[in-house]
């Protein structure tokens, strides 16, 4: 291999270095995002806004302040008679928190790239409504004003319209799309069993949470995927079951996940109308929905790190100019996008 060959080498394994990793920072932050959103929630609201729990998290949209929370009442008596003081509590403050929050899952959900057109289009569709959730705030102290439609008896508001149709959008994703990048894995040999799960991308010290986590959902899968493929099987689907282990394990915590995005949803809503109201079994209902949410990306990012499918995939499609440029670990003399692209 020549000076040149090795360059084009090198320069191909960076950029697929580049591009993947982009990928994998995308994930890593839905899977921060969702694991933390309802205890970020509570626990800010709690101790720093001294406001109690909501009866759902869209909730802590309009929630005002009582009183500073303990720990905003420590800082602001340290900071008491200095020049930086705490400004007074007006209005909902965890407002900005909560729609702040959404607009990045929203647009991280939205700019990912699905793996097949119609993964891409769900993908779009629960980016959008998570925006939409954001934007279009649950009903507060409107009574019989509250803008609403009637269905089956039930009002049903704009806002929970656009909460359910994104935890169906990723439900369907990990139902009917979670298994297109699972035919390039290969079955691990006998030494390597039991490592397919890396945790080293994504724990940070929280690896026994997330060691839990998937412990019950493979506990599940017995119970939920015959469920999945008996479904399937009335309603005429393609059965989507493959005879190698390491793939049909990956499916299966996807069948589990997908259920679980439908079904702590539904029983929030259920809950809600035979209760007349929101408490904090609804509130800890839609954590369970959004972390089952947050276990779909995590189990996404282990399969793509243990398969390397991204790599491979990048590496069949990578078109690459016929002398790229050399590519430094110095800023100095770096050349510009249009350059390293090949566009004028």
């Amino acid at each position: 291999m020549n000076n040149n060959e090795r360059e084009q080498q090198e320069y191909r394994e960076r950029l697929q270095q580049h591009v993947a990793g982009t990928y994998r920072s995308l994930r890593f932050i839905l899977v921060v995002i969702g694991f933390a959103f309802p205890p970020f929630l509570y626990l800010l609201g709690r101790f720093w806004y001294g406001i109690p729990i909501q009866g759902s998290m869209s909730a802590y949209y309009w929630a005002e302040s009582p009183s500073d929370g303990p720990i905003r009442s420590l800082v602001a008596s340290y900071l008491s008679g200095t020049p930086f003081p705490l400004a007074q509590l007006e209005g909902a403050p965890m407002r900005s928190w909560f729609v702040g929050l959404l607009f990045v899952l929203g647009i991280f959900l939205y700019v990912y790239k699905g793996f097949s057109d119609t993964e891409n289009r769900l993908l779009n569709v629960a980016g959008i409504t998570a925006l939409g959730v954001a934007l279009v705030p649950m009903g507060w102290n409107c009574g019989d004003k509250c803008q609403s439609m009637s269905i089956l008896g039930n009002e049903i508001t704009l806002h929970g319209t656009f909460a359910i149709t994104a935890f169906f959008s990723m439900a369907a994703v990990a139902l009917w799309c979670a298994k297109d990048t699972l035919h390039g894995i290969p079955e691990p040999l006998k030494g390597q069993k039991g490592q397919i799960d890396d945790y080293s991308m994504i724990a940070f010290g929280f690896g026994w949470f997330l060691r839990l986590i998937i412990g019950i959902i493979d506990f599940l899968v017995p119970i939920l995927e015959p469920i999945v493929v008996a479904f399937r099987k009335i309603m005429h689907f393609e059965d989507l079951s493959m005879t190698q282990i390491t793939r049909q394990h990956y499916l299966g915590r996807y069948y589990v996940t997908g259920v679980l995005m439908v079904t702590f949803p539904l029983l929030a809503f259920i809950a809600t109308l035979f209760l007349n109201a929101q408490n904090e079994f609804v509130f800890f209902l839609e954590m369970l929905g959004i972390w089952a949410f947050a276990t779909y990306w995590m189990i996404k990012s282990m399969e793509l790190e243990f398969s390397q499918n991204e790599i491979h995939t990048l590496e069949k499609k990578s078109q690459l100019p016929p002398n790229p440029p050399k590519i430094t670990g110095s800023g100095n003399g770096s050349k510009k996008t249009s350059d390293v692209l090949g566009v004028a």
